[in-house]
């Protein structure tokens, strides 16, 4: 059996949550008629993964040293966005709302990171979940 490869994504926007396993190499930006990789265009055809306020919209872990792919994508919502205001400042916490990467190096590239947010946590029991990195964590 193999596992892996390459996972062509054509521009739009995806309300999803990914985890990204080894030897799975993800690119954004297509249209859907490209016969190469070089094809693409990820500013023309924006490729959006949209986390719906919940954190953690891109996971890699427990890979290898770029052994996984995530290239060509926007990334947003990973948590409920607050533009840097004091409001709600309350929800759930926890490590990257937009990527977290763990015992992993990954090659991330021509990415968009925007809009995401994690809150001090008040939702998990006391004293509840730090919150580390927005848009990015890698531990």
């Amino acid at each position: 059996m193999t596992r892996g490869g390459e996972i062509w994504v054509a521009g739009g926007t995806y309300v999803e949550h990914l985890n990204i396993p080894a030897f799975v190499h993800l690119y954004g930006g297509f249209t859907g008629t490209e016969t190469e990789r070089a094809a693409r265009d990820p500013r023309a055809h924006p490729t959006v993964v949209d986390g719906a306020e919940l954190p953690n919209v891109v996971v890699v872990q427990n890979g290898g040293h770029r052994v996984c792919t995530f290239d060509g994508f926007t990334v947003c919502r990973g948590g409920r966005y607050t533009g840097g205001g004091g409001l709600n400042k309350y929800g759930r916490g926890g490590n990257g709302g937009g990527l977290h990467i763990h015992l992993s190096s990954p090659l991330i590239a021509n990415n968009l990171i925007t809009s995401n947010s994690l809150a001090y946590d008040n939702v998990s029991p006391p004293p509840g979940v730090a919150s580390y990195g927005r848009g990015f964590t890698a531990s």
